[in-house]
């Protein structure tokens, strides 16, 4: 199954219709990876949390205040178009929201959430969940609740599937620790991790080293036809493992569904525009959320940047936390633009309550065409 887009009514700040289209894969690097960015409180777990719905294609979902929209009088409508037809999920005379038009060839299981919250059981008893059990039962993103408890069954990893998962574990750290299950005297399971000549229990483990077996859990047995949904991927992890596990999702984004919701800019692949991935940008705007796209045309003006390698850093590093910028952003034509307008500001005591786009356009020319995608991407000023 390929989803293709997802129209989101009524549900927390989502007040009017607001729809995002999905990437999908077409065989190249990054193609079926969609990103979402913005400030906090802007909508994006909102997204995250719509499209974790998937995961029951059957059952009724409960709905308190808090997740309906006001303007809307409580009424929750969320739209899904898959390749296989349409979904429809919506509330009924203030009642839990059902699915009314039911998600052909969805299974439960098919998409995986992986939270921004990533803690491991102390102890927990030994049993063994598959990705489809895990996916469907965890409790519900809506909660923004840890998946711990159900999560533990999941360290029983198959001898099948050991190698896969030892190889996710090393995409994400360089040197990943050892570890296993160590049975405690009341026969319930530890995570042990072996560091230098000792080993300790998961209670004392790092919060980075956490989030990595998680990302390494639900990537291990992912495979073509199923979504992968993470909010925050980049929460406790190093930089340089963030560019390293980055970089392992634009190889699995080749022919897999992959949507995450990010405030780092290691994972705003930008260059990966021209193979089909998605960046969109989530605001709050006149007290709602709302969508920002990429038109295709500007999509095509930056492909075409992206290929200036007298200017290879337009859309580098430094560039890439515009996205995570909110209104106001200034603009130059070059690096010494930059380096020099600054140095006037501190000179005059002036501080702009606004940011730079990066080093500079990279050229007159180029302006218009960082103008565009900022514009697309819901700058006002």
């Amino acid at each position: 199954m390929h989803l293709s887009n997802i129209q989101v009514t009524g549900y927390r700040g989502f007040a009017a219709a607001q729809t995002i289209y999905l990437a999908v894969p077409n065989g190249k690097p990054g193609s079926g990876l969609t990103i979402l960015v913005g400030p906090n409180n802007a909508g994006k777990s909102s997204i995250i949390e719509a499209l974790s719905f998937l995961r029951r294609p059957n059952a009724a979902l409960p709905l308190d205040d808090d997740q309906r929209n006001g303007r809307t009088n409580g009424h929750v409508r969320i739209a899904y178009q898959t390749d296989q037809g349409s979904a429809i999920l919506e509330t009924r005379a203030g009642a839990d929201a059902e699915w009314t038009t039911l998600p052909n060839g969805v299974v439960p299981g098919q998409v995986l959430f992986v939270p921004s919250r990533r803690t491991i059981d102390r102890d927990f008893p030994l049993g063994t969940t598959t990705r489809a059990g895990y996916a469907a039962n965890s409790p519900d993103s809506a909660q923004r609740r840890t998946q711990a408890s159900l999560f533990s069954q999941r360290l029983n990893v198959q001898d099948s599937t050991k190698e896969r998962f030892a190889k996710a574990f090393s995409d994400i750290l360089p040197s990943p620790p050892s570890w296993y299950l160590a049975k405690n005297d009341v026969g319930q399971y530890r995570l042990k991790i072996t560091s230098s000549a000792s080993a300790h229990s998961s209670d004392a483990l790092g919060n980075g080293v956490t989030s990595a077996i998680h990302l390494a859990d639900a990537l291990h047995d992912f495979e073509p036809g199923q979504i992968l949904v993470i909010d925050e991927p980049e929460l406790s992890l190093h930089p340089a493992a963030q560019r390293r596990l980055a970089l392992a999702l634009l190889e699995y984004a080749r022919d897999r569904q992959i949507v995450i919701a990010t405030h780092s800019p290691y994972f705003t692949p930008i260059e990966m525009l021209p193979n089909g991935a998605r960046i969109t940008r989530v605001a709050m705007v006149d007290a709602e959320c709302r969508i920002y796209e990429i038109r295709e045309s500007t999509r095509e003006q930056v492909s075409r940047l992206l290929s200036d390698t007298n200017n290879p850093h337009t859309f580098g590093l430094d560039a890439r936390e515009v996205f995570f910028l909110e209104d106001s952003i200034i603009v130059a034509e070059g690096q010494e633009d930059v380096v020099y307008l600054r140095r006037v500001f501190d000179a005059l005591e002036i501080f702009p309550a606004a940011s730079f786009f990066g080093w500079g356009a990279g050229g007159a020319t180029k302006l218009r065409t960082v103008f565009e995608l900022l514009r697309d991407l819901g700058f006002r000023r």
